[in-house]
Protein backbone atom coordinates (compact mmCIF):
# COMPACT_ATOMS: atom_id res chain seq x y z
CA UNK A 1 0.00 0.00 0.00
CA UNK A 2 1.42 3.87 -0.97
CA UNK A 3 2.53 5.51 1.86
CA UNK A 4 0.37 8.47 2.43
CA UNK A 5 1.77 12.14 2.55
CA UNK A 6 0.75 15.69 2.10
CA UNK A 7 2.14 17.68 -0.53
CA UNK A 8 3.31 20.31 2.37
CA UNK A 9 4.53 17.49 4.87
CA UNK A 10 8.18 17.18 6.27
CA UNK A 11 9.08 14.82 3.56
CA UNK A 12 8.67 16.47 0.25
CA UNK A 13 12.25 17.51 -0.24
CA UNK A 14 13.13 13.76 -0.12
CA UNK A 15 10.51 12.83 -2.51
CA UNK A 16 11.54 15.22 -4.85
CA UNK A 17 14.98 14.03 -4.60
CA UNK A 18 13.84 10.73 -4.80
CA UNK A 19 12.28 12.03 -7.79
CA UNK A 20 14.68 14.06 -9.51
CA UNK A 21 17.22 10.90 -9.45
CA UNK A 22 14.90 8.50 -10.72
CA UNK A 23 14.48 10.85 -13.64
CA UNK A 24 18.01 11.13 -14.34
CA UNK A 25 18.91 7.35 -14.28
CA UNK A 26 15.32 6.40 -16.21
CA UNK A 27 15.39 9.52 -18.63
CA UNK A 28 19.15 8.31 -19.71
CA UNK A 29 17.44 6.02 -21.89
CA UNK A 30 16.45 8.50 -24.65
CA UNK A 31 19.57 10.87 -25.48
CA UNK A 32 21.16 6.76 -25.58
CA UNK A 33 18.33 5.68 -27.85
CA UNK A 34 19.45 9.29 -30.22
CA UNK A 35 23.03 8.31 -30.12
CA UNK A 36 22.79 4.46 -30.38
CA UNK A 37 19.77 4.05 -32.79
CA UNK A 38 21.05 5.52 -35.91
CA UNK A 39 24.23 3.22 -35.71
CA UNK A 40 22.29 -0.02 -35.08
CA UNK A 41 19.72 0.79 -37.40
CA UNK A 42 22.41 1.68 -40.09
CA UNK A 43 23.96 -1.77 -39.69
CA UNK A 44 20.44 -3.73 -40.04
CA UNK A 45 18.65 -1.46 -41.81
CA UNK A 46 17.12 -3.43 -45.03
CA UNK A 47 17.77 0.02 -47.21
CA UNK A 48 20.04 3.00 -45.93
CA UNK A 49 17.37 5.88 -45.78
CA UNK A 50 15.95 3.36 -43.72
CA UNK A 51 18.67 3.97 -41.22
CA UNK A 52 17.05 6.57 -38.05
CA UNK A 53 13.83 4.77 -38.39
CA UNK A 54 14.53 3.47 -34.61
CA UNK A 55 15.40 7.07 -33.69
CA UNK A 56 11.53 8.18 -35.46
CA UNK A 57 9.83 5.37 -33.84
CA UNK A 58 11.08 6.27 -30.42
CA UNK A 59 9.93 9.86 -30.50
CA UNK A 60 6.93 8.32 -32.13
CA UNK A 61 6.20 5.85 -29.26
CA UNK A 62 7.00 8.92 -26.87
CA UNK A 63 4.12 11.09 -28.50
CA UNK A 64 1.55 8.34 -28.65
CA UNK A 65 1.96 7.39 -25.26
CA UNK A 66 2.09 10.37 -23.89
CA UNK A 67 -1.66 11.02 -23.22
CA UNK A 68 -2.33 7.24 -21.63
CA UNK A 69 0.63 7.85 -19.25
CA UNK A 70 -0.91 11.10 -17.81
CA UNK A 71 -4.41 8.94 -17.93
CA UNK A 72 -3.04 6.07 -16.33
CA UNK A 73 -1.13 8.13 -13.40
CA UNK A 74 -4.23 9.36 -12.52
CA UNK A 75 -6.35 6.42 -12.22
CA UNK A 76 -3.66 4.39 -10.68
CA UNK A 77 -1.13 6.70 -9.30
CA UNK A 78 2.19 8.42 -9.65
CA UNK A 79 4.24 5.81 -8.25
CA UNK A 80 2.36 2.61 -9.67
CA UNK A 81 2.30 4.81 -13.11
CA UNK A 82 6.00 5.64 -13.46
CA UNK A 83 6.95 1.76 -12.41
CA UNK A 84 4.72 0.63 -15.15
CA UNK A 85 6.42 2.76 -17.22
CA UNK A 86 9.94 1.57 -16.49
CA UNK A 87 8.55 -1.81 -16.90
CA UNK A 88 7.71 -1.15 -20.52
CA UNK A 89 11.00 0.19 -20.94
CA UNK A 90 12.79 -2.98 -20.01
CA UNK A 91 10.56 -5.25 -22.51
CA UNK A 92 11.40 -2.52 -24.98
CA UNK A 93 15.30 -2.68 -24.48
CA UNK A 94 14.51 -6.12 -24.61
CA UNK A 95 13.12 -6.39 -28.02
CA UNK A 96 15.85 -4.56 -29.31
CA UNK A 97 18.70 -6.59 -27.68
CA UNK A 98 16.92 -9.73 -29.64
CA UNK A 99 16.63 -7.47 -32.80
CA UNK A 100 20.40 -7.00 -32.63
CA UNK A 101 21.14 -10.40 -31.72
CA UNK A 102 18.70 -11.68 -34.62
CA UNK A 103 19.92 -9.23 -37.12
CA UNK A 104 15.86 -8.13 -36.99
CA UNK A 105 15.61 -4.81 -37.90
CA UNK A 106 12.07 -4.59 -37.69
CA UNK A 107 12.12 -6.01 -33.97
CA UNK A 108 14.47 -3.17 -33.17
CA UNK A 109 12.16 -0.93 -34.14
CA UNK A 110 9.65 -1.97 -32.37
CA UNK A 111 11.47 -2.02 -29.42
CA UNK A 112 12.12 1.48 -29.66
CA UNK A 113 8.70 1.86 -29.46
CA UNK A 114 9.11 0.64 -26.37
CA UNK A 115 11.35 2.77 -25.26
CA UNK A 116 9.69 5.98 -26.65
CA UNK A 117 6.89 4.95 -24.33
CA UNK A 118 9.03 4.37 -21.47
CA UNK A 119 10.42 8.43 -22.41
CA UNK A 120 6.52 9.49 -21.71
CA UNK A 121 6.37 7.85 -18.08
CA UNK A 122 9.16 9.39 -17.07
CA UNK A 123 8.43 13.37 -18.64
CA UNK A 124 5.00 12.80 -16.37
CA UNK A 125 7.98 13.30 -13.38
CA UNK A 126 8.02 17.07 -13.65
CA UNK A 127 3.98 17.09 -13.00
CA UNK A 128 4.81 14.58 -10.16
CA UNK A 129 6.93 17.39 -9.33
CA UNK A 130 4.06 19.56 -8.35
CA UNK A 131 1.89 17.09 -6.21
CA UNK A 132 4.40 16.47 -3.82
CA UNK A 133 5.49 19.98 -3.21
CA UNK A 134 3.64 23.04 -1.32
CA UNK A 135 2.33 25.42 -3.50
CA UNK A 136 4.69 28.18 -3.06
CA UNK A 137 7.64 25.78 -3.88
CA UNK A 138 6.07 24.47 -6.94
CA UNK A 139 7.81 26.15 -9.66
CA UNK A 140 11.26 25.20 -8.06
CA UNK A 141 10.20 21.77 -7.23
CA UNK A 142 9.46 21.37 -11.51
CA UNK A 143 13.23 23.07 -12.12
CA UNK A 144 15.16 20.81 -9.42
CA UNK A 145 13.54 17.82 -11.34
CA UNK A 146 14.51 19.12 -14.45
CA UNK A 147 17.70 19.68 -13.87
CA UNK A 148 18.05 15.51 -13.45
CA UNK A 149 18.71 16.32 -17.32
CA UNK A 150 22.34 17.49 -16.77
CA UNK A 151 23.15 13.82 -15.24
CA UNK A 152 21.00 12.14 -18.03
CA UNK A 153 23.37 13.95 -20.46
CA UNK A 154 26.10 11.89 -19.56
CA UNK A 155 23.99 8.97 -17.88
CA UNK A 156 22.56 7.90 -21.46
CA UNK A 157 25.62 8.68 -23.87
CA UNK A 158 28.12 7.05 -21.26
CA UNK A 159 26.63 3.74 -21.14
CA UNK A 160 26.12 3.91 -24.63
CA UNK A 161 30.15 4.13 -24.97
CA UNK A 162 31.04 2.01 -22.64
CA UNK A 163 28.71 -0.63 -23.49
CA UNK A 164 30.00 -0.47 -26.87
CA UNK A 165 32.40 -3.27 -26.94
CA UNK A 166 31.25 -5.29 -23.67
CA UNK A 167 30.06 -8.46 -25.82
CA UNK A 168 30.70 -10.06 -28.93
CA UNK A 169 27.45 -8.27 -30.46
CA UNK A 170 27.95 -4.34 -31.06
CA UNK A 171 26.27 -2.40 -28.55
CA UNK A 172 24.34 -5.23 -26.85
CA UNK A 173 26.47 -4.68 -23.69
CA UNK A 174 24.90 -0.62 -24.19
CA UNK A 175 21.62 -1.96 -24.00
CA UNK A 176 22.55 -4.08 -20.70
CA UNK A 177 23.19 -1.16 -19.57
CA UNK A 178 20.70 0.98 -19.81
CA UNK A 179 18.23 -1.88 -18.50
CA UNK A 180 20.71 -1.46 -15.01
CA UNK A 181 19.84 2.35 -15.52
CA UNK A 182 15.84 1.55 -15.67
CA UNK A 183 16.50 -0.77 -12.56
CA UNK A 184 17.79 1.34 -10.29
CA UNK A 185 15.19 4.02 -11.12
CA UNK A 186 12.57 0.86 -10.19
CA UNK A 187 14.46 0.99 -6.97
CA UNK A 188 14.09 4.34 -5.82
CA UNK A 189 10.62 4.72 -7.13
CA UNK A 190 9.26 1.73 -5.24
CA UNK A 191 10.19 3.83 -2.11
CA UNK A 192 8.63 6.76 -3.23
CA UNK A 193 6.44 8.40 -0.68
CA UNK A 194 3.21 10.07 -3.31
CA UNK A 195 -0.23 11.93 -1.80
CA UNK A 196 -2.70 8.97 -2.31
CA UNK A 197 -4.81 8.60 -5.36
CA UNK A 198 -7.78 10.96 -5.33
CA UNK A 199 -11.03 9.09 -5.24
CA UNK A 200 -13.08 10.39 -8.53
CA UNK A 201 -15.32 13.30 -6.72
CA UNK A 202 -18.71 13.67 -8.43
CA UNK A 203 -19.50 16.85 -7.10
CA UNK A 204 -15.92 18.57 -8.79
CA UNK A 205 -16.81 19.51 -12.43
CA UNK A 206 -14.11 18.72 -15.20
CA UNK A 207 -14.52 20.71 -18.14
CA UNK A 208 -14.33 19.53 -21.68
CA UNK A 209 -10.84 20.29 -23.42
CA UNK A 210 -13.08 22.83 -25.79
CA UNK A 211 -14.12 24.94 -22.66
CA UNK A 212 -10.52 25.11 -21.37
CA UNK A 213 -9.08 26.11 -24.93
CA UNK A 214 -10.67 29.21 -24.41
CA UNK A 215 -8.67 30.30 -21.18
CA UNK A 216 -6.38 32.36 -22.66
CA UNK A 217 -3.49 31.42 -19.79
CA UNK A 218 -4.24 27.59 -20.51
CA UNK A 219 -3.67 28.36 -24.20
CA UNK A 220 -0.75 30.47 -23.54
CA UNK A 221 0.56 27.59 -21.50
CA UNK A 222 0.58 24.74 -24.27
CA UNK A 223 1.20 26.63 -27.18
CA UNK A 224 4.48 28.29 -25.51
CA UNK A 225 5.83 24.61 -24.63
CA UNK A 226 4.28 23.59 -27.97
CA UNK A 227 7.16 25.90 -29.66
CA UNK A 228 9.49 26.11 -28.38
CA UNK A 229 10.03 22.55 -27.97
CA UNK A 230 9.06 22.38 -31.88
CA UNK A 231 11.99 25.13 -32.73
CA UNK A 232 14.42 23.54 -30.32
CA UNK A 233 14.43 20.20 -32.02
CA UNK A 234 14.60 21.93 -35.88
CA UNK A 235 17.12 23.86 -35.37
CA UNK A 236 19.62 21.37 -33.12
CA UNK A 237 18.75 18.33 -35.41
CA UNK A 238 19.30 20.74 -38.41
CA UNK A 239 22.71 22.38 -36.87
CA UNK A 240 25.22 19.19 -37.10
CA UNK A 241 24.54 19.37 -40.73
CA UNK A 242 24.69 23.22 -40.89
CA UNK A 243 27.93 23.05 -39.43
CA UNK A 244 29.13 19.65 -41.87
CA UNK A 245 28.03 21.69 -44.71
CA UNK A 246 30.17 24.53 -43.68
CA UNK A 247 33.17 22.95 -43.13
CA UNK A 248 33.35 22.22 -39.51
CA UNK A 249 34.60 18.78 -38.30
CA UNK A 250 32.40 15.94 -37.08
CA UNK A 251 33.41 16.92 -32.91
CA UNK A 252 32.89 20.53 -33.38
CA UNK A 253 29.60 19.36 -34.09
CA UNK A 254 29.01 16.69 -31.37
CA UNK A 255 30.61 19.46 -28.61
CA UNK A 256 28.77 21.98 -29.68
CA UNK A 257 25.52 19.48 -28.90
CA UNK A 258 27.00 18.97 -25.55
CA UNK A 259 27.08 22.49 -24.99
CA UNK A 260 23.03 22.59 -26.30
CA UNK A 261 22.46 19.85 -23.75
CA UNK A 262 23.96 20.97 -21.17
CA UNK A 263 22.80 24.64 -21.52
CA UNK A 264 19.50 23.12 -21.96
CA UNK A 265 19.53 21.92 -18.11
CA UNK A 266 22.01 23.68 -16.28
CA UNK A 267 20.17 26.51 -15.69
CA UNK A 268 17.24 24.45 -14.24
CA UNK A 269 18.98 25.12 -10.62
CA UNK A 270 17.66 28.96 -10.75
CA UNK A 271 14.15 28.76 -13.60
CA UNK A 272 12.20 28.14 -10.67
CA UNK A 273 13.64 30.82 -7.85
CA UNK A 274 13.16 33.24 -11.06
CA UNK A 275 9.50 32.18 -11.96
CA UNK A 276 8.85 32.21 -8.49
CA UNK A 277 9.93 35.49 -8.22
CA UNK A 278 8.60 37.30 -11.61
CA UNK A 279 6.01 34.81 -12.90
CA UNK A 280 5.73 32.19 -15.14
CA UNK A 281 4.44 34.50 -18.24
CA UNK A 282 8.11 36.88 -17.74
CA UNK A 283 10.37 33.83 -17.63
CA UNK A 284 8.39 32.51 -20.56
CA UNK A 285 8.85 36.01 -22.54
CA UNK A 286 12.49 35.60 -21.71
CA UNK A 287 13.21 32.29 -23.19
CA UNK A 288 11.19 33.24 -26.25
CA UNK A 289 13.92 36.06 -26.49
CA UNK A 290 16.30 34.25 -26.33
CA UNK A 291 15.84 31.53 -28.59
CA UNK A 292 15.43 34.54 -30.73
CA UNK A 293 18.64 35.89 -30.59
CA UNK A 294 20.26 32.55 -31.18
CA UNK A 295 18.29 32.65 -34.48
CA UNK A 296 20.02 36.34 -34.95
CA UNK A 297 23.57 34.84 -33.75
CA UNK A 298 23.04 32.13 -36.48
CA UNK A 299 22.15 34.62 -39.33
CA UNK A 300 25.07 36.82 -38.16
CA UNK A 301 27.66 34.07 -39.29
CA UNK A 302 28.93 30.28 -39.93
CA UNK A 303 32.12 30.25 -37.42
CA UNK A 304 32.15 27.43 -35.26
CA UNK A 305 32.05 30.11 -32.78
CA UNK A 306 28.60 31.43 -34.47
CA UNK A 307 26.83 27.89 -34.41
CA UNK A 308 28.28 27.20 -30.52
CA UNK A 309 26.60 30.49 -29.24
CA UNK A 310 23.44 29.40 -31.01
CA UNK A 311 23.19 26.21 -29.71
CA UNK A 312 23.97 27.34 -26.11
CA UNK A 313 21.47 30.21 -26.70
CA UNK A 314 19.05 27.95 -27.58
CA UNK A 315 19.18 25.48 -25.03
CA UNK A 316 19.06 28.79 -21.96
CA UNK A 317 15.88 30.16 -24.70
CA UNK A 318 14.27 26.46 -24.01
CA UNK A 319 14.79 25.96 -20.07
CA UNK A 320 13.07 29.10 -19.69
CA UNK A 321 9.84 28.81 -22.19
CA UNK A 322 9.08 24.93 -21.46
CA UNK A 323 10.03 25.34 -17.32
CA UNK A 324 7.33 28.49 -17.40
CA UNK A 325 5.13 27.04 -19.58
CA UNK A 326 5.37 23.61 -17.37
CA UNK A 327 4.71 26.15 -14.33
CA UNK A 328 1.90 28.04 -16.02
CA UNK A 329 -0.06 24.56 -17.07
CA UNK A 330 -0.04 23.39 -13.75
CA UNK A 331 -2.14 26.17 -12.60
CA UNK A 332 -4.73 26.03 -15.53
CA UNK A 333 -6.36 22.44 -14.14
CA UNK A 334 -7.91 21.06 -11.54
CA UNK A 335 -7.23 17.92 -10.06
CA UNK A 336 -9.90 16.25 -11.70
CA UNK A 337 -8.75 17.31 -15.19
CA UNK A 338 -5.02 16.82 -14.40
CA UNK A 339 -4.79 13.70 -16.64
CA UNK A 340 -6.38 15.25 -19.78
CA UNK A 341 -4.45 18.47 -19.34
CA UNK A 342 -1.12 16.65 -18.98
CA UNK A 343 -1.47 14.21 -21.35
CA UNK A 344 -2.69 16.56 -24.38
CA UNK A 345 0.48 18.77 -23.26
CA UNK A 346 2.42 16.19 -23.39
CA UNK A 347 1.33 14.75 -27.23
CA UNK A 348 1.43 18.13 -28.47
CA UNK A 349 4.72 19.10 -27.46
CA UNK A 350 6.43 15.60 -28.12
CA UNK A 351 4.06 15.07 -31.32
CA UNK A 352 5.46 18.29 -32.70
CA UNK A 353 9.25 17.56 -31.79
CA UNK A 354 8.85 14.12 -33.72
CA UNK A 355 7.71 16.45 -37.03
CA UNK A 356 10.07 18.69 -36.40
CA UNK A 357 13.39 16.67 -36.20
CA UNK A 358 11.82 14.43 -39.53
CA UNK A 359 11.77 17.73 -41.57
CA UNK A 360 14.73 19.71 -40.18
CA UNK A 361 16.92 17.26 -42.59
CA UNK A 362 14.91 17.91 -45.70
CA UNK A 363 14.52 21.55 -44.94
CA UNK A 364 18.17 22.23 -44.60
CA UNK A 365 19.18 20.46 -47.31
CA UNK A 366 16.41 21.98 -49.65
CA UNK A 367 16.06 25.58 -48.19
CA UNK A 368 19.02 26.25 -46.19
CA UNK A 369 20.28 27.20 -42.70
CA UNK A 370 19.36 30.48 -42.68
CA UNK A 371 15.50 29.81 -43.87
CA UNK A 372 15.61 27.50 -40.89
CA UNK A 373 16.64 30.37 -39.01
CA UNK A 374 14.27 33.33 -40.27
CA UNK A 375 11.41 31.10 -39.29
CA UNK A 376 11.93 31.58 -35.85
CA UNK A 377 11.07 35.52 -35.64
CA UNK A 378 7.18 35.09 -37.09
CA UNK A 379 6.49 31.96 -34.73
CA UNK A 380 7.91 33.65 -31.38
CA UNK A 381 6.98 37.27 -32.11
CA UNK A 382 3.07 35.83 -32.71
CA UNK A 383 3.72 33.86 -29.43
CA UNK A 384 5.17 36.99 -27.84
CA UNK A 385 1.70 39.05 -28.83
CA UNK A 386 -0.51 36.20 -27.33
CA UNK A 387 1.70 36.35 -24.35
CA UNK A 388 1.04 40.20 -24.18
CA UNK A 389 -2.22 39.85 -24.18
CA UNK A 390 -2.85 37.49 -21.58
CA UNK A 391 -1.33 39.43 -19.52
CA UNK A 392 -3.39 41.85 -19.87
CA UNK A 393 -6.58 40.05 -19.86
CA UNK A 394 -5.10 38.36 -16.31
CA UNK A 395 -4.49 41.38 -14.58
CA UNK A 396 -7.75 42.59 -15.56
CA UNK A 397 -8.99 39.85 -14.28
CA UNK A 398 -6.93 39.57 -11.48
CA UNK A 399 -8.04 43.35 -10.37
CA UNK A 400 -11.47 42.39 -9.33
CA UNK A 401 -10.41 39.96 -7.13
CA UNK A 402 -8.40 42.01 -5.34
CA UNK A 403 -10.91 45.20 -4.54
CA UNK A 404 -12.92 42.30 -3.56
CA UNK A 405 -10.87 41.20 -0.84
CA UNK A 406 -9.94 44.88 0.08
Amino acid sequence: MQPKTTPGSVGWRLNLGKLALASACGSSVTPAMLALGGLVGLALAPALWLATLPISCHLIGTACSALPAALLMQRIGRRAGLLSGCSIGLCGLTLIALGMLSEHFWLLCLGSLGTGSHAAFMLQIRFAAVEVAPKESRPQAISWVMSAGVATAVFGPQATIIGAGLFPVPYSGSIALLAVLIGAAMMVLASLRMPPVAKPDHAQYSRPLAQLARQPLFVVALLSAVVCHALMSLVMTATPLAMHHAGHSSEAGSLGIQWHVMAMFLPSFVTGKLIARFGALAIILCGLLLVMSSAAVALAGITVGHFWTTLILLGVGWNFGFIGATSLLSEQHTPAERGKVQGLNDMCVFGAAVLASLLSGAMINLFGWDLINWLVFPALGFLCILLALAHRLHAKQSAPDAESHN
